[in-house]
């Protein structure tokens, strides 16, 4: 059945759009938040950082809110609509937090930050729009790595450890003198971190599929019922300037051996489940890395292909 007020709403009332809002200002109370709106339908810690309290707030038919409450006020808030107009919608974000500031395009369409550097603003093809501050998105992935940093111990696999976590680990080693990185690459024997903290490769069972006649491995743990796991060298890199990830792709059949630094140099073995082959490299921390590079290169990936890229890169070594 047709639903006529619906569609007034839409094509004559204009109603699905933001600009038919009162926009929420940031830096506001929680308690002003529910004049504007009501009472939040529901307030809880966030996932990824308890500190942090995510309120949403129903607005009118058609939308709702989503704002963030850290230190006692709202640092980010988004918008999201039973039907968005983009350009409509992008406009009215722009105008309401403007704050007597221009904006600067970071990726026309999606992200845009006062020139002030105080707020940033993203759109989502969700659809949902967004404010924060850029100092809270800052302190909201510390927050977040510092409580998956808490919670190291309870997870199941530690060789999955998030990246930032690791990157974490690493910084604390170089800046701070700590012995966190120590006690977390003695956890596994697939975890190997280089004397100065500033290299740390870790073997992880990745999620791999068949794909054609070769095979395609995904970032993300096996998962089951769909595909398999395959082993990979990941390799994180930590500096002042900023840290890097790769990784090492490895043949189906490929099992790390031996992986771990003797002083400065790394001894990495690859020996083939079941066969024959067996691959040794020692080196810097650099030439370990070249390996992802050689790896990288293999399209589409193939065990025979991947053998090949790593025997070349033995012979060249020696």
């Amino acid at each position: 059945m047709i639903d006529f007020h619906r569609l007034l709403d839409f094509y004559v009332r204009g109603k699905h759009r933001l600009e038919s809002l009162t926009a929420l200002a940031l830096g506001s109370k929680v308690a002003e938040a529910a004049e504007l709106y009501g009472e939040p339908l529901k307030s809880e810690p966030s996932e990824d950082s308890p500190e942090i309290v995510q309120h949403t707030f129903a607005a009118g038919d058609y939308h709702a809110i989503t704002a963030s409450e850290w230190k006692g006020v709202i640092q980010s808030i988004t918008y999201w609509s039973t039907k968005s107009d983009p350009v409509r919608d992008l406009q009215f974000m722009l105008n309401a937090y403007r704050g007597g500031s221009d904006w600067e395009v970071l990726e026309e369409g999606y992200w845009y930050q006062r020139q002030d550097g105080v707020v940033r603003l993203w759109c989502s093809a969700m659809p949902a729009i967004g404010v924060a501050y850029t100092e809270f998105l800052r302190a909201k992935g510390d927050l977040k790595t510092a409580h998956e940093l808490s919670k190291l111990d309870l997870l199941p696999d530690f060789t999955w450890a998030s990246n930032n976590v690791v990157f974490e680990l690493q910084r604390m080693h170089v800046e701070d003198g700590s012995s966190a990185l120590a006690g977390f690459a003695a956890r596994s024997e697939s975890i190997a971190a280089s004397p100065d903290g500033r290299t740390v490769l870790i073997v992880r069972n990745h999620h791999a599929f068949d794909e054609g006649e070769g095979f395609r491995e995904l970032n993300a743990p096996p998962e089951q019922g769909n595909g398999y796991a395959s082993q990979v060298i990941n390799c994180f890199c930590w500096s002042e300037d900023g840290s890097s990830w790769s990784k090492v792709t490895l043949p189906r059949d490929a099992r790390v051996k031996r992986l771990c630094f003797a002083g400065e140099l790394c001894q990495l073995e690859i020996q083939q489940a079941d066969g024959p082959q067996s691959l040794r490299f020692e080196g810097t921390p650099r030439d370990i890395l070249r390996l992802g590079a050689c790896t990288s290169m293999c399209h589409p990936l193939t065990d025979e292909g991947l053998w090949k890229v790593l025997r070349e890169a033995e012979c060249r070594k020696d």
